[in-house]
């Protein structure tokens, strides 16, 4: 069996699917769409001001993408810096149902193995193919222990639980879709540029319909992490969060489009301790023919109605505008690139 275990995967984005959660809804007629709910404003909201949007603006963005690179979502985006646990956990799904395919030796036979990594440590894995079918089903389970597992540069550390709750289909075909429960322990994961360590619960749900489309959400209702970036060390933790994706691609042409949107509430160091409220109104698009968003507004809701809009410009530029006392009118605002704020 392969050791290559924590390097990532690329089908995961052909892989996931399901439609995206915008606040226009879908469909025809005159009917008005429900808008999508505003997450509540935490009690230590931080109160967005001229001298901290911009840090806000660029905190929100991390907490976002660090749930949309979990889905690979970004194809087609210059991939941040900071290491995540989640992106790291969810990468090895496909992976870890793909042990059920080997046969078992007894029915309801709990299966143990351990994996050496290529750079050195372990992986150890243990499921049970209840019916022994050879195939993931509802309610079976698998556990995943890396031991200073090294791959690629990255070292990785920690317990990931996973259980089946549900599922329509073939896993990772072209026509299913699943429910995933997940739990991370102390799950570290350690780069050049960089540690993290994510503590919490996730609720997964992916799909395809077809070979070209497909799409994933992501739930954390709470979530923590701690680490290091570069010298700068970090601890944040993400309260209510979704996300939710769809990809198509083209055969034609390989194009592939990806969208998402993403609400819940943020604490960081970084934001001295308190909190945000994240949101997008317009969905983020993204096309793997750009470096760059192409279109969606993301909008950060602090404390005493502040907020900070982020809205998507023409050549990968992002228009920034503070509300600071959210009587409609801009107080100050800035156009950066992209690149600049991730």
């Amino acid at each position: 069996m392969s050791s290559k275990l924590l390097a990532g995967r690329a089908p995961l984005v052909s892989v996931l699917a399901l439609a995206v959660l915008t606040a226009c809804g879908g469909g025809g007629g005159d009917s008005t769409p429900e808008p999508t709910p505003t997450p509540p404003v935490p009690e230590k909201a931080l109160a967005l001001t001229a001298s901290n949007y911009q840090a806000a603006a660029e905190q929100a963005l991390r907490a976002g993408s660090y749930l949309m690179e979990s889905s690979d979502l970004l194809s087609g985006a210059q991939a941040g810096p900071q290491p995540s646990a989640i992106k790291t956990a969810v990468k090895q799904l496909p992976m870890l149902l793909s042990q059920f395919k080997r046969p078992a030796t007894v029915a309801a036979a709990v299966i143990n193995d351990a994996i050496v990594c290529s750079g050195g440590g372990k992986v150890d894995i243990s499921f049970n193919d209840a019916n022994n079918n050879n195939a993931p089903d509802e309610g079976e389970s698998i556990l995943m222990v890396a031991s200073a597992c090294k791959e690629d540069g990255v070292v990785t550390s920690g317990r990931i639980e996973v259980s089946l709750t549900k599922l329509t289909g073939v896993f990772d075909s072209s026509n299913y879709s699943a429910a995933i429960a997940m739990k991370l322990v102390n799950f570290s994961v350690t780069s050049p540029a960089g540690s993290a360590t994510g503590q919490g619960e996730l609720k997964v749900s992916m799909a395809a319909t077809s070979a070209t489309q497909s799409s994933l959400q992501i739930e954390a209702s709470n979530f923590s992490s701690s680490g290091r970036l570069g010298a700068l060390e970090y601890q944040q933790s993400i309260t209510n969060f979704v996300i939710s994706s769809s990809s198509s691609s083209s055969p034609a042409s390989g194009e592939i489009i990806d969208t998402a949107t993403v609400r819940g509430t943020l604490a960081s160091s970084a934001l001295d301790g308190k909190t945000i409220g994240i949101e997008t109104p317009i969905a983020l698009t993204f096309s793997s023919a750009k470096d760059y968003p192409t279109a969606g507004k993301m909008v950060i809701k602090g404390a005493a109605n502040s907020l900070v809009q982020m809205t998507v410009q023409a050549n990968g530029r992002v228009l920034i505008e503070l509300d600071a006392d959210g009587n409609g009118s801009i107080d100050s605002n800035v156009t950066k690139a992209w690149s600049e704020l991730y």
